[in-house]
């Protein structure tokens, strides 16, 4: 194993760190977004109709068209399609720690290797002077 090697497999773990960063403030900004527009779900049914704004038929269907769809919607989406997303992130960011951590072992393993080698080198040096 050479200097050069370890030097990658820190680079490497360096890189994934800071996805890892970003990563946690992408989930951070999601996770106020769908607690904002969770609490905004109602004004999808403003404003409200009654018989002194508008009433009748096609006001029912209205209010059931922006109950159904409009809202139905807005809900799924912040909750549901953020909630996936947030724990698609949390998914992500595990499978990277895992790989940091497994990272982090090969660098010790060849670090080992490398520091072994060196007093390999020592110890042949020191042989060397003493036959002459």
């Amino acid at each position: 194993m050479t200097e050069q090697y370890i030097a990658y497999l820190q680079s490497q773990v360096d890189i994934k760190r800071k996805y890892i960063e970003k990563l946690n403030i992408c989930k951070t900004e999601l996770i106020e977004i769908k607690s904002d527009y969770g609490e905004m779900a109602d004004e999808c049914m403003d404003p409200a109709l009654s018989a002194s704004t508008w009433h009748g038929t096609l006001a029912t269907q209205f209010d059931n068209i922006r109950r159904d769809g409009f809202q139905a919607a807005y809900i799924e989406l912040t909750g549901e399609k953020v909630s996936e997303l947030i724990t698609s992130i949390s998914q992500k960011i595990t499978e990277i720690q895992q790989e940091i951590a497994s990272l982090q072992a090969s660098i010790m393993h060849a670090q080992q290797e490398l520091n072994e080698q060196k007093e390999l080198e020592k110890l042949n040096v020191s042989k060397g002077v003493s036959k002459l």
